[in-house]
Parts: structure tokens; sequence; C-alpha cells
């Protein structure tokens, strides 16, 4: 395709996009077009409650510092609640996100999106440590870990990979 064509091919969508005047608003979009955030949350209440509960999880990551090689039980321990924090802010962020895009001029999800990129970056704090003091172990004893607790095997890669 020669430059001319795609170039009137382009300014033909452009032209069209305009001519129909954008998205409009939300509640003129059916239902069977919009994404259900209910199947995530029922309500934004249901969605603070959540994050309040991730919030006051987060914490107990630093219980496990300096433990992980101790026992597989320990590392399994620290291992599944970390796993679970991350699935349950990717749960909120997602939420949030979607909620915000929404309606970008919405003041009250860009709040909550932010809210959870805020207990992002505090998770990111609360399991720093993670990798490093696995590799603080020996890779025989990872292995071992690995095959005296089969629980662990959803972590094997991670656990190879770090």
């Amino acid at each position: 395709m020669g430059r001319a064509h795609l170039a009137l091919v382009c300014f033909g969508i452009i032209s069209m996009t305009a001519a129909t005047g954008g998205a409009g608003e939300r509640k003129d979009v059916p239902d069977k077009y919009k994404w259900n955030l209910g199947d995530l949350y029922p309500s934004e209440a249901a969605w603070t409650k959540a994050k309040d509960d991730v919030s006051h999880r987060l914490p107990e990551l630093a219980k496990h510092r300096g433990h992980l090689g101790k026992s597989p039980k320990e590392m399994l321990a620290t291992l599944q609640l970390m796993f679970d924090l991350d699935r349950d802010l990717s749960r909120l962020a997602v939420y949030a996100n979607s909620l915000s895009d929404e309606d970008v001029r919405a003041a009250r999800p860009r709040e909550m999106k932010q809210s959870a990129e805020e207990l992002a970056t505090a998770f990111s704090s609360a399991c720093s440590w993670v990798r490093p003091e696995i590799l603080t172990l020996p890779p025989a004893k990872v292995t071992k870990f690995l095959a005296d607790e089969p629980k662990l095997a959803p972590y094997r890669v991670y656990l190879q990979e770090t």
C-alpha cells in the first residue's frame, strides 16, 4: 500500500470517528458491551474492605524474614502468603483501574486507583527480601524442600528462576 493510499485510509478512519462523535456517555452503551465489575467486587464498600484486609496482612510477611531456609513448611507458608497477597492486590488493581476507565472525569475511581498503586508499592517493599533470602540458600536445599513438601510444587518455577 502506497503512502498516499495509507494517508487516505487513515483520514477516512479519523473522519468517520469524528462524525460519530466518539463513544458518548457510558450510560448510553448497552450493558452487553460493558465489563461487569460485580464479578470482582459487588460494591465499592466490598473493594474497600478487601483493600483494608490486604493492607493489614502485609506486615505478616516480615514475620517470615530470616526463616525461609528453616524448613519446607516455613518456605511454603511464606510463598503462599506472598502469592495470595499478590493475587488479591491484582484483583484490587483491576477493579480500581477498570472503574477509573469507565469515566475518567470521576474523582473517586482515580482515588481508588491511586490507593491500589500505593498498596502495590507497599507490597513490593514488604516482600523485597524474599528473593535475596532464597538466593542465600544452597540450591540443593531448595531442591530438597521441593521434594519434601509437595505443596511447594506450584512455586517450583518461581524458586528455580530465582
